[in-house]
């Protein structure tokens, strides 16, 4: 009887052994994961389609998003540190591609597991009130309202980019994304998880930095091109490492708007670098200028291992 015993109980182990071994990560790069189980709150009367234009080289922009998702890149070798990219794109569009797969993709290369955020954009109306179904008549509605955004192109303009519908709807869904992935987080084997943005979407990592309860706060910021209008600006006590870049000459930020966030971030005692490109435009992303802009990547995977975010022998 204790040889059965022994028996059954050793092909039991054997038998779940092989169930470990064989087990699926919980996702795979590709899984695209919806933010909420309905209809997100607050575009429920939407009845528009998204659309999407890509250009000469692969790369998507996407405009009158209404479906917010979370695409996941799982990296052969994952750290055990997780990112939420948030493509840039004014509120209006998404630069899908440049400031976010491709991103994720080099993320995915220091072990990094990145969820590229999809977040709703404000729709594209014309004079007639409805809504843009092609690109060309959706960047012509877009460019008229970017007029006034442009550096010095209208100083007695009182409106401010976080005056604008998609602003709501991208600081909205960026939290749901870092509460989702807290709440995930053992699941998908994060030990910490970090915000990065371009442009509109650093914006909105800002947001969040300062922002966050706890089930929402990110771990690391990464501010790419991206700056704060208001004159005031409060850190968190909570505040996390942050790495910023700016371009010089951008049409959309002036140096202050970087810098004001800058000396808040190192005058609260919080690790910050912060570095501004001279050959550079607004919107480089992760795709190559030949400028020394490129290495804005490899500079940011240094600080994030001087901040432990990162191994130092990844």
């Amino acid at each position: 009887m204790k040889k059965y015993i022994e028996t059954v109980v050793a092909l039991v182990l054997i038998a779940f052994a092989a169930v470990c071994c064989t087990r699926k990560s919980p996702i795979v790069s590709g899984t695209v994961i919806p933010l909420y189980e309905s209809v997100a709150p607050g575009s429920e009367g939407w009845t528009h389609s998204e659309g999407v234009q890509t250009n000469p080289g692969g790369f998507r922009t996407l405009f009158n998003v209404a479906n917010p998702t979370l695409e996941v890149f799982v990296p052969e070798h994952p750290c055990g540190s997780g990112m939420l990219v948030v493509p840039g794109g004014a509120f209006m569009i998404l630069s899908y591609d440049s400031e976010g797969t491709e991103v994720a993709k080099r993320l995915n290369d220091q072990g990094i597991t990145a969820f590229v955020l999809k977040y709703r954009t404000a729709p594209l109306r014309n004079a007639s009130g409805e809504v843009a179904t092609d690109f060309a008549e959706a960047m012509e509605i877009m460019g008229g309202l970017l007029k006034g955004m442009m550096v010095g192109s209208n100083p007695e303009s009182e409106s401010s980019i976080y005056d604008f519908e998609g602003a709501r709807y991208a600081f909205a869904d960026a939290r749901q994304a870092m509460s989702y992935l807290h709440a995930h987080a053992a699941e998908y084997g994060l030990g910490k998880i970090g915000m990065m943005g371009f442009s509109a979407g650093a914006i909105t990592t800002l947001h969040q930095a300062t922002t966050h309860d706890q089930d929402s706060r990110p771990d690391f910021a990464g501010i790419i091109y991206g700056g704060w209008e208001e004159d005031s600006f409060s850190v968190p006590e909570d505040a996390m490492p942050m790495f910023m870049c700016s371009v010089v000459n951008d049409v959309f930020f002036t140096p202050e708007q970087s810098l004001r966030v800058y000396e808040a971030w190192r005058g609260a005692g919080f690790p910050v670098e912060y570095h501004t490109y001279y050959k550079a435009d607004h919107g480089f992303g992760a795709v190559p200028t030949g400028n020394s802009s490129d290495a804005w990547m490899d500079t940011m995977f240094a600080f994030m291992k001087d901040v432990e975010f990162l191994d130092k022998s990844n």
